[in-house]
């Protein structure tokens, strides 16, 4: 399958170097500037890099010269539009919460502040709204009463690879049941 990649930060350079070494093919990458390990990773591997905020058509022609079968979204700090999302028969992010609860930047702190025994990884499909998509897979995490961000965000570190290869595979295998979010127990922070 060709892939592009919407990647920042720790998790997605995790994500973006477990799936360099898959028999899958990462047509392209997209990232900020600030993740250099990404950056870094892609250009010595020749992988097509767009660098910055790829929304009201600036990454348009970038996107056109690739054949893409699904679009992955990994802690990327930037909101897809549908004139990219629309490129890839699938377009799938990974948000740090169970959705519909925390929509929105850093979920995993936010259930920390508000007390939560919870919070998880979800699996969705990119649409028109923020992490509004329908479901396509959820895993759980205990918050711990010591825990802190950093402490989720290993416990999610653990999550993100297992994850992203579940739904490359059902994704082959035609076992993908997205399921819409209850909008009623939505919440954005």
């Amino acid at each position: 399958m060709n892939l592009a990649l919407f990647v920042s930060g720790g998790l997605g350079f995790k994500v973006l170097k477990h799936l360099m070494d898959s028999k899958h093919s990462i047509k392209c990458v997209f990232t900020d500037s600030n993740s250099k390990g990404i950056v870094e990773t892609a250009k010595d591997n020749h992988l097509p890099i767009f660098t910055g905020n790829p929304r009201n058509e600036r990454a348009i022609k970038f996107i056109d010269a690739y054949e893409i079968d699904i679009i992955l979204s990994i802690n990327y700090l930037f909101l897809i539009e549908r004139s990219l999302f629309s490129k890839a028969k699938l377009a799938v992010n990974i948000h740090g919460s169970l959705l519909p609860k925390y929509r929105g930047r850093t979920p995993h702190v936010w259930a920390i502040i508000n007390n939560e025994s919870k919070t998880g990884v979800t699996a969705h499909l990119i649409d028109d709204g923020c992490d509004t998509g329908d479901i396509v897979k959820q895993k759980e995490v205990i918050i711990d009463d010591s825990d802190t961000g950093s402490d989720i965000l290993e416990k999610f570190n653990k999550l993100y690879v297992p994850l992203v290869d579940e739904i490359l595979s059902d994704f082959e295998q035609g076992r993908m049941k997205p399921l819409p979010q209850n909008n009623k127990n939505a919440t954005f922070f």
